[in-house]
């Protein structure tokens, strides 16, 4: 298979549509599948906003999310670091297709039914942030062959912050 340029885990100059896009999707479980999370950070340059996406899900426990379609473009044009009210996040590509870190300080949104976020999302707001690595453990690849996105088979390590009010 085709294997992406490490120049494309740095951000493109936008085109003129104004729903131009390009996102960063961070997806993780640990060994045993009963937790997981991901992140997604979505450049709308045009607009002037990042969409910024963050979970937590697992067997038996309540969804914890965070979720902005409003928070401002960073300050720098290569800049992953994001601030909202209630967000802190920063995502940097330590090294391109082979290691970037993902940091988060927010007030997530704990759900006990994750379909509400489709509709009227209510819960009870806690804290939630992490601290992790994912780091390239096969080669990455275009997915698929024919278009500009890209998959990296990754490990990630860290620590995972909630807390869970009953």
């Amino acid at each position: 298979m085709a294997v992406p340029d490490p120049s494309d885990e740095l951000r493109h100059p936008p085109d003129d549509n104004p729903l131009w896009n390009e996102s960063y999707y961070l997806d993780w479980f640990d060994r045993e599948g009963s937790i997981g999370g991901y992140v997604r950070v979505g450049f709308y340059p045009n607009l002037g906003v990042v969409w910024y996406w963050a979970c937590l899900v697992g067997c038996d426990r309540p969804l914890v999310t965070v979720v902005s379609h409003e928070v401002a473009l960073p300050a720098g044009a290569q800049s992953l670091e994001l601030r909202a009210d209630g967000i802190w996040a920063d995502h940097n590509v330590e090294t391109p297709l082979q290691h970037m870190t993902c940091n988060l300080e927010a007030f997530g949104l704990e759900v006990d039914d994750p379909a509400d976020m489709y509709h009227d999302p209510r819960g009870r707001r806690v804290p939630f942030g992490f601290e992790l690595d994912w780091e390239t453990d096969r080669a990455a690849y275009l997915w698929p062959p024919i278009t500009p996105r890209y998959e990296i088979p990754c490990r990630v390590h860290g620590r995972v912050l909630a807390r869970i009010f009953q």
